[in-house]
């Protein structure tokens, strides 16, 4: 997957930021229509996530596939304040996203997603709430 991440937290002062993103994921269908999975996404927009998610497609047509997935992800952002030294915060957080696959292959994939990350980060002695989106190419293969 590659795609661009947007994230802002309000703190004392504001953090935000954006980049592009890529991410691998890996998953098991249980069944033609419901997936679970597990997603490292990564790149120098200095904010990282690992979750866990469960994914619904939808029988629209035999290529075509819309789904939605919902899931639970925890997130390392780094914050650079100008100074030397950078600061690291941690939260975790539930993600839901919708989007499409089409199959150009039985057993493979071309497809967009959207996600949208709910973080809740607890430090410096007080809790920041963020939220990140992320904008995904995805090429899927598929082994059955």
């Amino acid at each position: 997957e590659l795609g661009y991440r947007s994230y802002n937290a309000e703190a004392i002062s504001d953090i935000h930021g954006h980049g592009i993103t890529g991410a691998l994921r890996i998953g098991y269908a249980s069944s033609p229509s419901a997936a679970f999975g597990l997603r490292a996404s990564f790149g120098p927009s200095d904010n990282s996530q690992l979750a866990v998610t469960m994914a619904y497609r939808f029988r629209h047509r035999r290529s075509f596939r819309p789904f939605v997935e919902a899931g639970w992800g925890w997130y390392s952002t780094v914050l650079n304040s100008g100074s030397v030294t950078e600061r690291v915060i941690r939260g975790n957080g539930p993600d839901v996203g919708l989007g499409f696959e089409y199959f150009v292959h039985p057993h493979a994939s071309l497809g967009l997603a959207v996600n949208e990350s709910y973080i809740h980060y607890t430090r410096f002695g007080y809790s920041i709430n963020g939220v990140s989106t992320l904008a995904m190419l995805r090429w899927n293969v598929y082994y059955r």
